[in-house]
């Protein structure tokens, strides 16, 4: 059936006339700060990224400290398989150099044993690497915190490193005390003698602190006597403070930038 004119009109058909709505530019032609075009949004946008910046600081800081979350528990596990290797004899074949074995890679001497060997010096050299990472993660958060350690450092410290047993020397918060004693110099030129004096003490009073009786480690009470501190028969954080109070060292500040 043929439809009428009026009908396809009604229905919307190719006689029905549409009206389209005017489309506004994006931007003004002219603003009252500048002459240029999109000169006030250009202007918003930059307030926009001055108010942002606290904001992403404070995001930085937070990813920063999970890492540091992250590793201090990678560390803690890791201190686990370290003990148990090293209590653990059957774990341990004798290596068949013996002492005439020439091999210094932690996992050989953690796999191996040795008639020679010093088992608490190795299981100080298996955290050596944990220590130093450590070391660069809490630099990092000092550096972007104003040369100050943040409270969620404070936070992530008393989580992994506090201990209540004095005697535990397996433990890992004992065995990075141990590095920065037998390291302490190094660590001292490669951050500054403020980061290391306001780590020591950032433990201390987080309560991630403790005497250790190191008689039986004389290693360890060698580099204490070596840096004069008033008694190397304890290892702790305030005693590690003759570190950066040495006056063989340079008392400039060796902050980098």
């Amino acid at each position: 059936m043929k439809r009428s004119y009026y009908t396809r009109r009604k229905k919307g058909g190719p006689g029905k006339k549409t009206r389209t709505k005017k489309q506004k530019p994006r931007y003004s032609r002219r603003t009252r700060r500048s002459g240029k075009r999109g000169a006030g949004k250009a202007d918003a946008s930059k307030s926009r990224k001055a108010r942002a910046t606290p904001y992403t600081k404070r995001q930085t800081l937070t990813s920063s400290n999970d890492t540091l979350l992250a590793l201090l528990a990678k560390c803690s596990k890791y201190s686990t398989n370290v003990r148990e290797n090293i209590e653990n004899p059957k774990r341990r074949r004798l290596c068949k150099f013996d002492q005439s074995c020439f091999r210094e890679n932690i996992e050989h001497k953690l796999s191996f044993k040795h008639s020679n060997e010093n088992l608490g010096q190795i299981e100080t050299d298996a955290y050596r690497e944990c220590t130093e990472k450590f070391l660069d993660k809490s630099w990092e958060l000092y550096k972007r915190n104003d040369d100050q350690l943040p409270n969620e450092w404070y936070v992530a410290i008393a989580t992994h490193l506090k201990t209540w047993d004095y005697t535990d020397q397996h433990h890992l918060y004992f065995n990075i005390l141990a590095n920065l004693c037998q390291h302490g110099k190094s660590y001292v030129n490669k951050y500054s003698k403020r980061f290391i004096e306001n780590l020591l003490m950032g433990m201390e009073e987080s309560a991630v602190t403790g005497m250790f009786d190191i008689t039986n480690r004389p290693e360890l009470m060698e580099c204490l006597a070596q840096m004069n501190s008033p008694d190397d028969r304890y290892l702790s954080n305030t005693a590690l403070l003759a570190l950066v109070k040495e006056p063989n060292t340079n008392d400039e500040d060796l902050d980098q930038t």
